[in-house]
């Protein structure tokens, strides 16, 4: 089994849709001593001359994949096309980013080339010589301790929960760069269009504060205290956990979290989430943080710069009353 380490990069219309720095520093701290060889993938339309940047940047070698119908993801095709490639090495891990698509592309990839499949993963310790992976459960109540003996080893990596890795120097020399076209391949799937599910005075990545609703906002008119509070700011945004945008009280495109949006904010105002790692994951890097929870024991003030141990449909009527006081 050679040591090598694939990662597998998302694109939407020939751009990144995250940073693939700090999935390549997780993948290089499995190997300890980074003896090992690298190969970046970039699907996309038309993405030579971004493969190329990234490969100058990281100096990682980087094939580009090239289809029509790779615009948009496409897990389906993905699945196709990557088995040939990876078979051609069989590396100790596959690397990529967690989301819906890459975890039904890994599981894609898990059939066709026998490999293990862990998805979701947070952190790892090396335990008699194997990585130990954790990965969260049942919305944060449980953490799963999993550890493979054999490989390849698939892995969907929570992005932001790490911290930025620097990519270690390697022996892989200067990065080189590889074009794969595949417009030959019938796909079978083809997506359209991405659609903007949020009004683009609301955008999360571009907003200094952001005022996020969790399950303790208890109901769907209650979300009004969620936009009054943040009216108050200046470049405010509001977004929600998971569960809020299940429940459709907000749409996905404001989830924040391990499958939703990472941002980092001036100030986020976290009101009446408990904080699993699974949306702390996508907010912890804000510059200040203020949690709102009537329960103190709530996992969101361990990462919280300051705390109200109040119920949030007490505490943000009285917010929003003493600024308008002080606004007249």
């Amino acid at each position: 089994m050679n040591r090598q380490i694939i990662f597998i990069t998302e694109t939407i219309q020939n751009q990144m849709t995250q940073p693939v720095k700090e999935l390549i520093g997780f993948g290089a701290s499995l190997i300890p001593d980074h003896e090992y060889q690298s190969l970046l993938i970039v699907p996309g339309q038309d993405v030579a001359e971004l493969a190329k940047q990234i490969s100058s940047e990281t100096g990682i070698h980087t094939l580009a994949i090239e289809h029509e119908d790779f615009k948009f993801p496409n897990p389906h095709l993905l699945g196709k096309i990557l088995p040939t490639v990876i078979q051609k090495s069989m590396p100790s891990y596959i690397c990529m980013n967690h989301n819906v698509r890459n975890c039904h592309l890994a599981a894609t990839l898990a059939i066709r080339i026998n490999a293990a499949c862990i998805t979701g993963v947070e952190s790892f310790e090396i335990q008699n010589g194997y990585p130990v992976f954790t990965r969260m459960m049942f919305n944060g109540k449980l953490a799963a301790k999993t550890a493979c003996k054999t490989e390849p080893i698939i892995l969907t990596v929570i992005p932001g929960a790490l911290s930025d890795s620097l990519i270690p120097n390697r022996k892989n020399g200067k990065g080189t760069i590889h074009v794969m076209k595949t417009d030959d391949l019938r796909s079978g799937y083809h997506p359209q269009k991405v659609y903007e599910t949020i009004a683009k005075d609301n955008r999360l990545e571009e907003a200094d504060v952001i005022v996020s609703a969790g399950m303790g906002i208890e109901k769907e008119e209650n979300m009004e205290l969620i936009r009054k509070t943040a009216s108050i700011f200046t470049n405010a945004a509001i977004a929600g956990s998971r569960i809020v945008c299940d429940h459709g009280w907000l749409p996905y495109g404001c989830q924040v979290g391990e499958t939703g949006k990472q941002v980092t904010p001036k100030l986020y105002v976290a009101c009446g989430i408990s904080g699993t790692i699974q949306h702390t994951a996508g907010m912890k890097k804000s510059n200040c943080i203020v949690a709102i929870n009537k329960d103190p024991n709530a996992p969101i003030f361990s990462i919280a710069d300051y705390g109200v141990v109040e119920d949030l449909k007490t505490f943000l009527p009285i917010l929003i009353a003493k600024h308008d006081e002080q606004k007249n």
